[in-house]
């Protein structure tokens, strides 16, 4: 037999090993092709760059071509922060490629407050307005930073110049150079670390330097600092995600035309990187309700440089309206959470062109509270990230691709770093789409097709997912826990069509913009995007949001609401619980015995599974009592878990108004910030375990499990039952560590949801009626021994009926079923009085039987 076993063992060693070798090998392979892949690829990129040299020098010796003259970079501001004005967002724009630089969420709530501010911070921040500063130093002036952008109703807009009175407002080509207060020269990180300390309400000023006009001083008055849901600008200082490089959004070029195309793992053709980089013509556009810009760029040039005789024009059409109330909430225009967006391609030329268009999507994402993540993932092993990619189609109602996996292909696959969503090989129904975009914990940003163009993103030809960060190959500079919130985007080519001379194709999108509150992403079908999980869980978790919001229109307040709806729900739980709890009574009475029982029949499992039988049977306890009612409980009590994790409704919602403590119960408390002086391992952004500030109600929450484990769990009565304890209290002071940035809300419930089943639990054990308690002899386990020997080994023994000294003495009173019962006094009830035990059919009283000594033996 030990040979045996040797052998065994001998060979499942063996094949483990060989497995694992296996394994290495087959990793090993795929690492060496990837190398030969982007070394191939990147040999072909240097011919073809060589390539595009030569034809460029050809051009430029070429007296017919000549360069196109480009403008000056500019930005162009949507929307207007003015609560009168009525806007839901402000947009800048950036003729640099004509893509989208910033989005800020402006909607206001009835007392003039924003409904979304920003929650970088802890402390509210004062703000100027998005000013696009650019350091500047021109020739015999002092260095400055120039103003590119004021948005209309600004503080920077309403400035007052304390030098003239007739002259107001800042405009794009002032020149900071300096302010009150300036230590030494001016610098953008100097005014940066200054705008760190602003507060709303605060007054500052500027020394403004203005073209044609004397150096003067503005007066702002700051306001909130709103919601940035889509920003192009390089602030990882401040979130700490080394690499997301500012990249604008919404660009885009030619994706084919005739025979040339984009290359595998480029974003351009080679030789139209005017379309991405360059600046484009651009001028405003009437727009009824609303503002709108109109860029356009002539590539014709460029093209003849390729060798092309294609005249194409690009021109992207940019328009934001004010919300109208009259229409339904149902109707986006409800909201105006959206970009109306529009693309054209037209041919200037007397010849057809086959062409398709690579449109690019929304990046920049908010990555507010990125290292306190409780996004739900819709997939078992997979953690969702701070900026995933969700996308909705024909063939699958929503698929979601997590930032890591994305991060992790473009890392194991070089040669081809983008993800691929869908292409060629799939079906038309999985590339005909409803919507593409970005999603985060609590907002939501996608492209979807215009009511007056629904087929914009049916049958495109691929799509893929990108990552655009610097130094994600670099685990030096960006650590892994640090992945999830790397900057990523996407996006899609057009299905190739034929562009007839004169002829101009354009395609009409829908940027949505906006939180994640159910009643908005039902106007803009995006519903699925609230992911709840499974759908038992998510069924109870919207409703149970509805009674969260009605409870807090109630009170006022989204703490005290949720309160009340764990109450609410362990109350209507309570029969279940109350069945639950006296089960466990009642098997915390039968411990003593069941542990002489183990001791006795130690040896013999067969032999301790019939003892403890005879025992529950004895006692009239049922062992799987309490697995149903668990169960019951189980979709209930997750389904309220999810609600409180999912709701934006949390978002900047205090739970004592005034205060900075627990200012936002969808992220921690945030007692005080303890990153400055604590490890980076402790109280780093995403590397630390426990985050950049202490929290106090993950404390008391923790407290309590402990509190609630001593009081429910029964007194061991044997070291394995002592050993099994203490893992469990193990296990809830790691989950404390787990616990420790979790949203204030979702602490509030825990605390409440504990403080409930310890006063539940106590009050059943003080209402507990007589009849229900078990009440044993001492010499139970000793008789139940005596049988089972008695019985032979192997032997089953006979199933008994206990005569009337062996059943515990029971004084019948009719339970409490419900809080009426336990609680007689709060509903007027008159306390139940004892009533004797009900009797059988024939009206009888149940007759004693004498049994004989043989009778009750063992067969």
């Amino acid at each position: 037999m030990d040979n045996r076993r040797f052998f065994a063992y001998l060979l499942l060693g063996i094949s483990i090993f060989l497995l694992f070798n296996s394994f290495q090998r087959q990793r090993d392979l795929a690492a060496l092709q990837a190398k030969a892949d982007a070394e191939r690829l990147q040999s072909e990129k240097e011919k073809r760059d060589e390539k595009l040299a030569e034809i460029r020098a050809k051009a430029e010796q070429n007296a017919d071509w000549k360069p196109p003259a480009e403008p000056d970079r500019a930005r162009f501001v949507l929307g207007s922060m003015a609560p009168e004005d009525g806007y839901s967002l402000v947009v800048c724009l950036d003729n640099r490629g004509a893509g989208i630089e910033r989005i800020e969420v402006v909607q206001r709530n009835p007392d003039g407050t924003l409904q979304y501010r920003s929650l970088q911070e802890k402390e509210r921040q004062g703000y100027a307005g998005y000013l696009a500063l650019e350091n500047t130093a021109l020739e015999n002036t002092p260095s400055g930073l120039t103003i590119r952008a004021v948005p209309p109703g600004s503080p920077a807009a309403l400035a007052k110049n304390l030098d003239d009175a007739n002259g107001s407002g800042l405009q794009p080509g002032d020149r900071i150079v300096g302010w009150k207060g300036l230590d030494g020269d001016l610098s953008r990180s100097k005014f940066e670390q200054w705008s760190d300390k602003w507060r709303p309400g605060q007054e500052i000023e500027l020394k403004i330097q203005r073209e044609g006009a004397p150096e003067a001083t503005y007066q702002l008055t700051l306001g909130e600092k709103p919601l940035d849901i889509v920003r192009a600008e390089d602030d990882w200082a401040k979130e700490q995600v080394p690499g997301n490089d500012p990249v604008r959004s919404c660009l885009m070029t030619l994706a084919k035309l005739d025979g040339l195309d984009i290359g595998e793992g480029e974003s351009v053709i080679l030789g139209l990187e005017k379309t991405l980089e360059g600046n484009w013509n651009a001028k405003p556009i009437d727009v009824e309700g609303g503002q709108g810009v109109e860029f356009s760029l002539n590539i014709t040039p460029y093209l003849q440089v390729l060798g092309s005789d294609a005249q194409i024009e690009l021109v992207k059409q940019y328009k934001l309206r004010k919300p109208n109330k009259s229409e339904a909430v149902t109707s986006p225009d409800h909201w105006q959470f959206h970009i109306e967006y529009s693309t054209s391609v037209r041919n200037l030329g007397d010849k057809e062109h086959k062409i398709a268009v690579r449109q690019d999507g929304v990046n920049g994402i908010s990555l507010e509270g990125w290292w306190y993540p409780t996004k739900i993932s819709p997939y078992f092993f997979s953690a969702a990230g701070a900026r995933d990619i969700i996308v909705g189609d024909q063939a699958v109602s929503h698929a979601l691709t997590t930032t890591r996996s994305i991060v992790s292909h473009a890392i194991n696959t070089p040669a081809s770093p983008d993800f691929e969503l869908f292409g060629p090989a799939n079906s038309e129904a999985k590339r005909s789409l409803k919507y593409i975009g970005l999603d985060t914990q609590s907002f939501t940003s996608a492209l979807i097709p215009s009511p007056s163009d629904p087929d914009a993103l049916k049958a495109l030809e691929r799509g893929r997912a990108r990552v655009l960060n610097s130094v994600y190959r670099d685990t030096t500079k960006l650590v892994s826990y640090k992945q999830q919130a790397v900057n990523v985007s996407f996006w899609i080519d057009t299905p190739s069509v034929s562009l007839a001379p004169k002829g101009e194709i354009q395609s009409s999108y829908y940027l949505f913009a906006g939180p994640k509150d159910p009643e908005l992403l039902g106007a803009y079908k995006l519903d699925e995007a609230l992911e709840y999980g499974w759908h038992i869980f998510g069924f109870f978790a919207k409703r149970l949001g509805w009674i969260l919001h009605l409870f807090y229109y109630l009170v006022g307040n989204f703490g005290i609401a949720i309160m009340m709806l764990t109450v609410l729900v362990r109350s209507c739980m309570f029969p279940v619980s109350r069945k639950m709890a006296l089960n466990a009574q009642k098997m915390q009475a039968v411990q003593p015995h069941t542990a002489k029982l183990r001791e006795a029949f130690k040896d013999d499992p067969r032999k301790m599974m019939a003892a403890q039988q005879m025992l529950m049977k004895k006692a009239g306890v049922n062992q799987f009592a309490g697995c149903l009612p668990a169960l019951i409980q189980l979709p209930i009590v997750i389904g309220l878990y999810r609600c409180v994790s999912v709701d934006v409704g949390l978002r900047q919602q205090a739970l004592i108004p005034g205060l900075d403590w627990c200012s936002n119960l969808a992220g921690p408390d945030m007692l005080f910030e303890w990153h400055s002086w604590m490890p980076d391992f402790i109280a780093g952004r995403g590397t630390g375990y426990f985050g950049p500030y202490f929290n106090i109600l993950p404390i008391i929450t923790i407290t309590l499990f402990i509190i609630q484990q001593k009081v429910l769990m029964p007194k061991a009565t044997d070291e394995q039952t002592a050993i099994a304890q203490k893992m469990m209290m193990f296990m809830t002071v790691f989950m404390g560590v787990l616990f420790f940035r979790v949203p204030a809300g979702l602490c509030i419930y825990f605390i409440t949801s504990s403080t409930w089943s310890l006063v539940e639990r106590w009050l059943i054990r003080r209402n507990t009626p007589k009849g229900t308690k078990v009440e044993l002899s001492e010499n139970a386990a000793a008789e139940i021994i005596q049988t089972i020997n008695k019985a032979g080994t192997g032997a089953a023994p006979q199933r008994t009926t206990a005569t009337q000294s062996d059943k515990p003495k029971e004084k019948y009173q009719k339970p409490p079923e419900t809080l009426a019962d336990l609680f007689p006094g709060w509903f007027g009830k008159k306390p139940a009085k004892d009533t004797p035990p009900p009797s059988n059919a024939g009206g009888n009283s149940e007759k004693k039987t004498n049994r004989s000594p043989r009778n009750n033996k063992p067969r």
